[in-house]
């Protein structure tokens, strides 16, 4: 048994729960972290809603993915996605930062780019594992 990343090619333990479900609950995930960024910023601005426009489209993934005949297509397009995700939000956290340090700027904005960050960095390292282990 040949081992990447510590997974063996030969283990189907990632495809028990299912990464159509995982994506669900990702995306349920990044939809509540927009909603909370739209509804508590002192300035509601249509940008804080980004986490939930990626939300939906891994949701969506996910729901296709529901489907044992697409989820490998589902799920590719999910990863690609979350990929998109963390690149996107990744990029703009030093510049909220920057904001943040300065006298009056606010740390919701980091907040929310750094939880969404996190989130798709780790719904994108799982569905990598996933693909990984139920490569034929």
């Amino acid at each position: 048994m040949v081992s990447f990343f510590g997974i063996a090619q030969k283990d189907r333990a990632c495809k028990s729960f299912g990464m159509a479900k995982m994506s669900l609950i990702f995306a349920f995930l990044l939809i509540i972290t927009g909603l909370v960024g739209y509804f508590t910023a002192p300035s509601s601005s249509l940008t804080a809603l980004i986490p939930l426009c990626f939300g939906l489209v891994i949701g969506l993934c996910g729901l296709i993915g529901l489907s044992e005949a697409l989820e490998r297509q589902a799920i590719f397009g999910a990863t690609i996605v979350g990929f998109l995700g963390f690149v996107g939000s990744a990029m703009r956290l030093p510049k909220s930062y920057g904001k943040m340090t300065e006298a009056s700027g606010s740390s919701l904005a980091f907040i929310m780019q750094a939880t969404m960050a996190g989130l798709c960095l780790l719904f994108f390292i799982l569905c990598i594992r996933w693909i990984l282990a139920t490569r034929s």
